[in-house]
């Protein structure tokens, strides 16, 4: 019910045809009678927000994996050992070039614009209002159109845990009046700067001045992008974040 009828249409005939098996109308009892059908890992997908408490055995087994921690651990979880192009530089750009870097994937992330993060310098006056720290409803309550379209990215990440990445990435904040999150030092261009710093770090690179024209497809799927330069960028996966129409 969180998701339209047409998209819940569109993905169960990509998952089939990528030779996924379905079997609706089924209650597992035990997880021990997956392995013993033959399956050597059983991925827990049962909730939207965190899994819910399942009364089974062998669930905190190795082999049982919550699929939303595996989300939440996108570094120890997924190894992509792709080639990822991420196009545009900003908040999600950067954000989405950093797990798909730790996800294993050789990343490029490819910017229009002179630096990273134009956007972001500007956000909170110029301090830049990370996010914000009151409780997971609260925060729901304030997205005024459909915050059910974000419950599977803040079951993901949520804001608690964009805090508890930055300050691990050695950022101090700070939070004020309304639960307003911001850097400690007030200034915006520290938020950038952290995440540029772990993109190197990751070994990403980072190309600036860099627009793109079009993308290049094989078979059907994204193989990379075209530069306006005539320039081509070659990938397995392309992450479109360009974000609005601002710069």
């Amino acid at each position: 019910f969180r998701i339209g009828s047409v998209a819940v249409e569109h993905d169960v005939a990509l998952v089939k045809a990528m030779g996924v098996k379905l079997i609706l109308n089924t209650e597992v009892e035990s997880i021990q009678s997956l392995f013993d059908q033959g399956f050597t890992h059983v991925i827990l997908a049962v909730g939207a927000w965190k899994n819910g408490a399942l009364n089974l055995q062998y669930g905190q087994a190795m082999n049982v994996i919550s699929f939303l921690e595996a989300c939440k651990k996108c570094p120890e979880a997924l190894e992509l050992g792709k080639h990822v192009a991420v196009i545009g530089g900003g908040a999600a750009g950067l954000m989405a070039a950093l797990f798909a870097a730790r996800g294993g994937a050789k990343v490029t992330l490819l910017e229009r614009n002179e630096k990273l993060g134009k956007k972001i310098y500007i956000t909170g006056k110029g301090r830049c209002n990370l996010t914000n720290a009151c409780e997971r409803e609260e925060f729901m309550r304030h997205i005024l159109r459909n915050p059910r379209f974000l419950y599977a990215a803040l079951a993901a990440l949520d804001n608690f845990d964009t805090m508890e990445l930055m300050e691990s990435l050695g950022l101090p904040l700070k939070t004020e009046r309304g639960e307003r999150v911001f850097p400690a030092s007030d200034k915006a261009s520290d938020v950038t700067g952290t995440l540029a710093r772990e993109l190197a770090r990751l070994g990403v690179t980072v190309r600036l001045n860099a627009r793109v024209s079009r993308l290049l497809t094989e078979d059907g799927r994204a193989a990379g992008v075209l530069l306006e330069n005539g320039e081509a960028v070659r990938a397995d996966a392309v992450i479109l974040a360009t974000g609005g129409f601002s710069y």
